[in-house]
């Protein structure tokens, strides 16, 4: 049994679990091995639509007939697993389509055992003779053994969270919910009411309401304690009077009272003034001018409001509330950051899976030649490692394509190059010879030579040029021109 084997009866076993049924029957254990070979399953997500159809395309994927179709290693299906897991409605288990014209491929007999191991429901009576076709394949590589033991473990663990996942979606835990940038307390609910001790007196001493129609709140408190009279203040609609006024009271106004007696005003309701954007000393000035008492939050995060200046208000702004009331007021704590982590030498999932994990997002992806980085490693990251930046920044990434490839342009063959000199016993002379290529020059040899070191052979690891183009070698003979030929050069990979 090899790996891909492996994963096409791994793929029955998840399309088991997943919709309740076999992907195949027949009468008997080869009927059943023939159809996995002939037939394709029907997808997941026909069967049941609650089934997400990139789940469906990974399932259907392992259970591809050619094997180059397959994940090709255990790996790559925990991959594509663990970002549907992070994305349920994404694209996952693409085919290629490379062999789609391919002939038909014979699946070996280790398939077909393992076809048939995974369809044991039906064929209990077979377990001897496969475990005997498996002994007789030969002793298993125990690196690939342990391999697929952790990948086949893995795997199981995701499939019981997708399963988790599915289950919860069916029955509704994932229910819609909100989230927000912001943290918003819960609404202070505060009752309106200021009183004093009665007071003590021998004998009731009679007084009059008095007259507090019109006035502010602060106003009326200070002409009821003159009065001597206890108080309690509610809220009531009225167009006689400016919002947090006096509109009437209970007993009514000018009706004779005893000291002490308790006496309800009722004040029409102001509208909160819209604070957003001040300072708390400004708001704190604001909201006491609107006949509110004013009280400081917790001081939130905001991405829009500016550190140290006013989010928002509980009760809302332009809301209308008790005057008096409290109005609790949240200071911006400007917006969360978060450090962005290292992705220097990780793969682009990866690193899209260490923003995700701070809340930041992968942004432009560009790709260079790097010596210093695998291929498909990244080795730029647009913000630096550490660096703190508001949430939802995006980061861009550079992908290294691995080191780049060189050439040199070698001459093509060798070349003979004949005596300069006209008799033997000539002198030694300085001999030189020099490329003239693409309106470029370069020293091919310059020594001192003799008649005897003549017919000169130059190979092309001799004479590398600056193109693919033709060239000219020219001879030299104590700085006279004396020969040249012509040479051309092939590209050749270092």
């Amino acid at each position: 049994s090899d790996e891909k084997s492996d994963i096409y009866s791994l793929g029955v076993s998840m399309y088991e679990m997943l919709s309740g049924s076999l992907p195949f029957t027949g009468e008997s254990a080869v009927a059943i091995a023939l159809a996995h070979i002939q037939e394709e399953a029907t997808p997941l997500d026909a069967i049941d639509a609650t089934i997400p159809h990139g789940l469906s395309n990974i399932v259907a994927k392992c259970m591809q007939k050619k094997t180059e179709l397959r994940y090709p290693t255990v790996m790559d299906l925990i991959a594509d697993l663990k970002m549907f897991l992070q994305d349920p409605t994404g694209e996952y288990g693409v085919i290629r389509n490379l062999y789609e014209n391919a002939d038909t491929i014979f699946i070996p007999s280790n398939d077909v055992n393992s076809l048939k191991a995974a369809s044991t429901k039906q064929a209990l009576d077979e377990k001897a003779e496969e475990e005997a076709d498996e002994e007789s394949n030969g002793e298993v590589d125990p690196k690939l053994e342990k391999a697929l033991i952790i990948g086949s473990i893995t795997v199981a663990i995701i499939i019981g969270v997708i399963i988790i996942y599915l289950l919860g979606r069916f029955v509704g835990f994932w229910g819609g919910g909100s989230s927000s940038s912001e943290a918003t307390p819960e609404p202070t609910s505060q009752t309106t009411q200021a009183s004093k001790e009665p007071a003590s007196t021998p004998e009731s001493t009679k007084t009059q309401v008095p007259q507090i129609k019109g006035l502010t709140q602060e106003q009326a408190q200070s002409m009821l304690d003159s009065a001597g009279l206890d108080y309690k203040f509610e809220t009531a609609e009225s167009t006689e009077v400016e919002p947090g006024q006096v509109i009437s009271t209970t007993p009514a106004i000018g009706s004779e009272v005893s000291e002490g007696d308790t006496i309800t005003v009722y004040l029409r309701e102001s509208q909160l003034p819209s604070v957003w954007g001040m300072t708390p000393d400004g708001a704190e000035s604001a909201i006491k001018a609107a006949g509110f008492v004013p009280k400081r939050g917790a001081d939130v995060y905001s991405d829009k409001t500016e550190e140290g200046k006013v989010v928002y208000t509980s009760p809302k702004q332009g809301e209308s509330a008790a005057a008096g009331s409290t109005i609790t007021y949240y200071v911006s704590k400007g917006a969360q950051t978060v450090s962005v982590p290292d992705l220097l030498g990780k793969t682009k999932s990866q690193a899209k899976t260490a923003l995700q994990k701070v809340g930041l997002k992968l942004g432009t992806i560009t790709s260079i030649y790097s010596d210093n980085f695998d291929k498909n490693k990244i080795c730029v990251q647009s913000k630096a490692s550490g660096k703190k930046v508001k949430k939802g920044t995006s980061v861009n990434v550079t992908i290294s394509l691995g080191p780049e490839k060189t050439y040199t342009y070698k001459m093509s063959g060798t070349i003979r190059i004949d005596s300069p000199f006209d008799y033997e016993t000539d002198p030694a002379a300085t001999i030189k010879i020099v490329l003239n290529q693409d309106g470029q020059t370069k020293t091919i040899l310059n020594r001192s030579l003799t008649h005897m070191d003549f017919p000169l052979s130059l190979s092309g690891d001799e004479v590398t040029g600056f193109s693919g183009s033709q060239g000219e070698l020219i001879v030299y003979k104590d700085s006279k021109r004396v020969d040249s030929y012509n040479v051309t050069f092939k590209k050749v990979a270092d």
